[in-house]
């Protein structure tokens, strides 16, 4: 398998290069092929300087094959403005003529930095991803791509880099994302919408304390994962994943004077988990998937310093987990269902073990209106069922949403995904201390989300996003009654 995976994975680096050098319109890197002319920077604030003119000796003079007198021209741009792309660019090339793959990246990467037209960054970042490549980086050359893509001057350009960006992502046995951003939230504990604690069809009111309801602040969340290939064929494919995610919470000043004796550290949380997932291909429409992991949880661990109050020494849980799936062509689409095992075994109390099963169904496909693309619909259901030995603990919920993709303007550098769902959590025995809950608790949320991103708002190959979050949860028991309003701006990379 691993292979005939190998096999597969070189088929695709191989297609990653030719295309490469078609859309630099050479053979990247090779001795004595030709390159793309370096595009001189016109601005108007060096008219008046000798720069245009060594621009156009240098470029002279790299158009001759002189390549030594090229480099010599490209050094004294370089040392006389180091902020100018085109010196630079021009040593990338040189470089790239010669086959000095480490130096044609280092300073195509710097000629990106201070590139000041989209062409110098699609031309710049081109020749990165060549170099990269060269030098056996697919993952970084696949990046090059993508960030070539989003500073293409037509459509047609940025497709076809995004074309290579994937095959060189196919070739790559890594895969991973980072992503990190802070959220201002009306609602970051979870808490109560205001201080009296109502439960139906029981005559008593109760007072509930400044930290269960509803605080105010800032959350700051960090989420790494990444997977990595063991092997591959035509037909199946087997991962090795891992994911870190660290939750870090700074209450607002009305939060503090609402509960002094808070923290934003009780409210933090971080997991960590490791495992293995595996992918196959029964025929062209149906794959079937296997997936194990284990972990540790930790939540609200108050240890002394601003920030990562993290014990490793004092877990919440740990968990094990093992699932399958089905997946097949439906409707135009790919239809999902999946069932899973979770078992988390309490760092402190054995009463507060679980046992969680799951079962979910999706579909995600094209939406088309009188047969014209409208976007990407999705659409999930989900059943959670947690069993504990702590009485009154157990319980079920249900989980309903829609995603929508639309298909914005042709031009438009942006992109939007709506959501909006609901979801039922069912206790069929609840206790508030000794007071039993008649019939049970029961909690109805209903959530909507907007998220906007810019692909082509590269930052050191971070894109931007934008999320806008409201919910609000009903319950026969009001001190679980509560609603969010947060606004999440963030950082997302893949790799």
């Amino acid at each position: 398998m691993a292979r005939a995976g190998a096999c597969r994975g070189g088929a695709a680096l191989r297609r990653a290069v030719l295309a490469l050098a078609l859309a630099l319109g050479t053979v990247p890197l090779a001795a004595g092929a030709e390159t793309a002319a370096p595009v001189p920077d016109r601005t108007p604030d060096t008219v008046d300087t000798p720069l245009p003119v060594l621009r156009i000796a240098g470029l002279r003079a790299f158009q001759a094959g002189d390549l030594d007198l090229a480099l010599r021209i490209a050094e004294a741009l370089v040392a006389a403005a180091p902020g100018d792309s085109f010196g630079h660019f021009l040593a990338a090339q040189i470089a790239a003529q010669r086959g000095d793959a480490g130096p044609a990246l280092r300073a195509a990467a710097r000629a990106h930095d201070t590139a000041r037209t989209p062409v110098q960054r699609h031309q710049s970042a081109e020749l990165a991803a060549a170099a990269a490549l060269k030098l056996g980086r697919t993952g970084r050359a696949a990046r090059w791509a993508e960030t070539a893509a989003a500073a293409a001057p037509d459509p047609a350009r940025a497709a076809r880099d995004r074309a290579i960006a994937a095959r060189l992502r196919a070739a790559s046995p890594w895969r991973g994302q980072l992503s990190f951003g802070f959220t201002p939230s009306s609602n970051v504990n979870g808490g109560a919408r205001d201080r009296f604690n109502v439960i139906d069809g029981v005559p008593v009111v109760g007072i509930l304390s400044g930290d269960a309801q509803a605080l105010s602040g800032v959350i700051g969340a960090l989420d790494a994962s990444a997977r990595y290939r063991l092997g591959a064929s035509a037909r199946a494919r087997t991962d090795l994943r891992g994911r870190l995610s660290i939750r870090e919470v700074r209450l607002s000043d009305s939060a503090r004077a609402q509960a002094p004796g808070a923290r934003g550290s009780d409210f933090a949380s971080a997991s960590a988990e490791i495992g293995l997932s595996h992918l196959r291909s029964l025929d062209a429409q149906t794959a079937v998937t296997l997936d194990l992991g284990m972990g540790r949880a930790w939540e609200a661990a108050p240890l002394p310093g601003p920030v990562l109050r993290y014990d490793p020494r004092q877990p919440s849980y740990d968990f094990v987990t093992a699932s399958a799936g089905l997946r097949r062509k439906l409707g135009g689409g790919l239809a999902d269902l999946s069932a899973g095992l979770e078992r988390r075994i309490d760092a402190q109390n054995a009463l507060d073990d679980a046992h969680i099963r799951r079962l979910a169904l999706g579909w995600t496909g094209d939406l088309r209106l009188g047969g014209v693309p409208r976007g990407q619909l999705g659409l999930s259901w989900s059943v959670e069922t947690t069993d504990t030995d702590r009485p009154g603990f157990d319980h079920v919920s249900r989980r309903l949403m829609a995603r929508l993709v639309p298909v914005l303007p042709a031009g438009l550098p942006l992109g939007l995904a709506l959501s909006a769902g609901t979801e039922a959590l069912d206790y069929r025995r609840y206790n508030v201390g000794f007071i039993p809950v008649p019939g049970g608790r029961h909690d109805t949320m209903i959530f909507a989300d907007a998220e906007i991103w810019s692909d082509r708002l590269d930052m050191a190959g971070f894109s931007p996003r934008l999320r806008l979050r409201s919910l609000s949860v009903s319950s026969n028991v009001s001190r679980f009654e509560r609603s969010e309003l947060s606004l999440g701006l963030g950082l997302r990379h893949s790799f």
